[in-house]
């Protein structure tokens, strides 16, 4: 039963007193204060560690996000803004669903990750199998939001109350940029 109770790699850097989107995207900072702001119906938050929730555990590190791990019906996200530099491409995070895909507890729950409230990642029973057996990195293009902007970026997650918890886990959240060419191919080996 949970209770409650940040590894960042930007490769572009944002413009002079700019904040970068994805700060703590291992959630090393902990529960309170974090750079997240949290909403949990049940628990106030959906950041752990081992010492206060128990589970499957981080990926890395010492704190994740646990969403749902109640049988009550359970709402919960985590939302930070910040500017995504210009050349990155990528939003990248592990997720695990780890309670049953085959037989879910609720058949509705769902994991959602917005972008300026635009909906750019989601998981259902019905859609989470590749992601049930442990931490699987899921990387969503991220380009069209790339413009030195300041964006809202969050996870979201809903299940209804059932004999069992949903139980949906989330860290190491990452932006990445763009590689750059390899210069031995930029003048035809010149």
């Amino acid at each position: 039963m949970k209770v409650l109770l940040p590894l960042l790699l930007l490769l572009a850097a944002p413009a002079a007193g700019a904040l970068p989107l994805v700060r703590d995207g291992g959630f090393e900072a902990g529960v309170v204060p974090t750079f997240w702001t949290q909403t949990s119906s049940n628990f106030g938050s959906p950041l752990c560690d081992l010492a206060g929730c128990g589970g499957v555990g981080p990926r890395t590190g010492t704190f994740w996000s646990w969403f749902g791990g109640t049988t009550a019906a359970e709402v919960a996200s985590l939302q930070q803004v910040g500017e995504i530099p210009v050349g990155s491409t990528s939003l990248t995070f592990y997720v695990w669903w780890s309670s049953s895909v085959a037989s879910p507890p609720d058949p509705a729950a769902t994991f959602i990750v917005k972008m300026d409230g635009n909906t750019i990642f989601t998981l259902t029973p019905a859609t989470a199998a590749a992601y049930n057996t442990t931490y699987t990195q899921a990387t969503v293009n991220i380009a069209a939001y790339a413009n030195g902007a300041s964006h809202t970026l969050r996870f979201e997650s809903s299940n209804g109350a059932a004999a069992s918890a949903t139980n949906i886990h989330v860290d190491d959240i990452n932006i990445v940029a763009a590689p750059l060419p390899d210069p031995i191919f930029l003048n035809g080996f010149e």
